[in-house]
């Protein structure tokens, strides 16, 4: 994640290319990823997206305001998505997922049962009032 971090540091559209580089320094980038993995045992690729998404945040400050230094005036990441949460605190995510999936499925299987005995009573209801012709 850090390579992808300084490689973004270089092809970002910066007004101010010299100020990016003097205060997004490499040892910054590497605190920002140790914060952002914090409680993911170091897996970046649990939350790739909110990582560059705080990254661009920074990069963005950096450019746009003259006095905003990230490392001395500090930078919270972005909070965690739901899933992201549940990760850091060691529950399984893709289990989660997995059971939704299921009753998802459930929940469909349901539906075309409750679909199959409707249409099931409404032709015995046309058959009844002799509206139903042989097929």
């Amino acid at each position: 994640m850090r390579e992808v971090a300084l490689k973004l540091r270089e092809v970002f559209p910066a007004k101010h290319r010299a100020r990016i580089e003097a205060r997004v320094t490499a040892e910054f980038i590497q605190r920002l990823v140790n914060d952002v993995t914090k409680g993911f045992g170091g897996d970046v690729g649990i939350v790739p997206r909110q990582f560059l998404r705080s990254f661009t945040s920074v990069l963005s400050l950096v450019d746009d305001n003259d006095d905003f230094d990230p490392v001395k005036d500090g930078f919270k990441s972005e909070s965690l998505s739901p899933e992201e949460k549940r990760a850091a605190a060691g529950q399984p995510v893709s289990a989660e997922l997995v059971k939704a999936k299921l009753d998802l499925w459930k929940s469909q299987g349901e539906m075309l049962t409750a679909a199959a005995k409707w249409n099931q009573a409404d032709a015995k209801l046309r058959k009844a009032m002799g509206l139903l012709v042989r097929e």
